[in-house]
C-alpha cells in the first residue's frame, strides 16, 4: 500500500529536473527511453510548471526553468535491456555521446551523453561480468 504523504506512483526520492524545454526533454526522454509521460501541469501563460515520466518503476519530474528556477542540469543512471540500441537513439535524439558504449570493469557495458538540455544520462546494461 502507497504511504498517504506520496502521490500515487511515486516513489520517496524522485529526480528533478528544471530545463528550458520541458516538452523537449519529455519528448527525448520518450524517444530514448521509452517512458511513459505522466501528468503536465501548465501556468495560464502555457509555461510547463510541473509534469513527469516513468521510466519502469521510477519517475522522474521536471518543470520549465524560470529567473526563480533557473536549469539545473543532473546526471542519472539508467539501466536499459540493450546500451547500444538505447545509445544510438540518444545520439539520433540530439544526444552528445560523452563516453561510447564499452565494457565497463564494474559488471556492465554503458556509455554516457548529454542530452540537449544539459543533462548526462549514463547508459548501462548489467552483465555481472566483473574485471580486475
Amino acid at each position: 500500500m502507497q504511504p498517504s504523504h506520496l502521490p500515487p506512483g511515486f516513489p520517496a526520492v524522485t529526480p528533478y529536473l528544471s530545463v528550458k524545454d520541458p516538452a523537449g526533454l519529455q519528448a527525448f526522454l520518450t524517444t530514448v527511453l521509452d517512458a511513459n509521460p505522466g501528468d503536465v501541469h501548465t501556468a495560464p501563460d502555457g509555461h510547463i510548471l510541473h509534469g513527469s515520466v516513468t521510466i519502469g518503476a521510477s519517475v522522474i519530474a521536471f518543470s520549465g526553468a524560470s529567473d526563480q528556477w533557473p536549469p539545473t542540469p543532473a546526471a542519472l543512471h539508467v539501466y536499459v535491456p540493450n546500451v547500444d540500441a538505447t545509445f544510438a537513439k540518444a545520439l539520433a535524439a540530439g544526444g552528445v555521446s560523452l563516453d561510447a558504449v564499452s565494457d565497463k570493469p564494474y559488471g556492465e557495458r554503458g556509455g554516457s551523453v548529454r542530452d540537449p538540455f544539459g543533462n548526462v544520462w549514463h547508459l548501462g546494461t548489467y552483465t555481472g561480468i566483473m574485471q580486475g
